[in-house]
């Protein structure tokens, strides 16, 4: 499923047929999962498969079929969230699938994850007027746990990183950098220093996230 619904009760009816018991006038969220990555990092557990173009394309034309018939529903949203694995993975399908929300529904905000292969700015421009927030999933600039956490030869090193974030903030109107703290063996100082690195870049929003260890990932992170 693709749909943020809080209110199952409500689909169940409208299924049947009780369009009534729409609730029209509160607002909604629509989170839509890209599930698709070229390589795992050790530390995610969320729902993905490695990417392979032709089950990719499959995957966004049912996608906006599903988006279609929510609308057939009565269904109305003002923001959408897209999620992965990697968002931009598709640039092209997924430009559609933005394009199709935005014709079909009320939808004032979009904001969509990236990793830092898939920020170049001739693909960024594609979405000028469609994403609003883009948030870049850097994690750490220590080379160190870039390369613990099967990152330095996924997105390069600490350098190359800063490199393709200089050439990428400025182009959306918001940009965020994300950064992961609690890492095994990481202390306060090297903490300060990415927060450091990024408020030199000067994006518009620094987001930080825990390390969170799940039963899927707990033995990856202890391995690295």
């Amino acid at each position: 499923t693709f749909l943020n619904y809080k209110f199952k009760q409500n689909f169940k009816a409208i299924k049947k047929g009780d369009t009534k018991k729409l609730p029209s006038k509160k607002s909604y969220m629509m989170y839509i999962h890209i599930p698709f990555c070229h390589t795992f990092c050790t530390y995610c557990g969320f729902h993905k498969y490695i990417y392979d173009e032709l089950l990719a394309k499959k995957y966004f034309q049912a996608l906006r079929e599903e988006i279609k018939n929510a609308k057939e529903l009565g269904f109305d949203f003002d923001t959408l969230y897209v999620g992965g694995g990697t968002t931009l993975i598709n640039e092209n399908e997924l430009l559609k699938t933005l394009e199709l929300c935005k014709s079909l529904f009320s939808i004032k905000e979009i904001s969509c994850e990236s990793d830092p292969n898939h920020i170049k700015p001739d693909k960024l421009r594609l979405f000028n007027g469609l994403i609003d927030r883009l948030s870049c999933g850097v994690q750490s600039f220590d080379d160190e746990i870039l390369k613990k956490t099967a990152r330095y030869q996924k997105f390069g090193s600490s350098k190359e990183l800063i490199k393709k974030l200089e050439a990428a903030i400025g182009i959306l109107p918001i940009f965020s950098i994300d950064l992961i703290f609690n890492f095994p063996a990481q202390n306060e100082k090297d903490l300060l220093k990415d927060l450091q690195i990024a408020q030199k870049l000067n994006p518009t929003q620094i987001t930080t996230y825990p390390l969170m260890k799940s039963k899927l990932t707990k033995k990856l992170i202890a391995k690295s």
